[in-house]
């Protein structure tokens, strides 16, 4: 494995720790804001 796969899979992975944390957080926000989901749906 190159230096530059090594690269692009910490990049996929830090990428992907970044998604799952907005998505945990928007679903923590449409949880406790039922009403606004469809704002936050856009937010994120």
């Amino acid at each position: 494995m190159s230096i530059a796969d090594r690269n692009f899979r910490q990049q996929l992975i830090v990428r992907l720790g970044h998604h799952l944390q907005r998505a945990l957080t928007c679903f923590q926000f449409t949880g406790s804001r039922v009403e606004r989901s469809e704002y936050l749906y856009i937010e994120c």
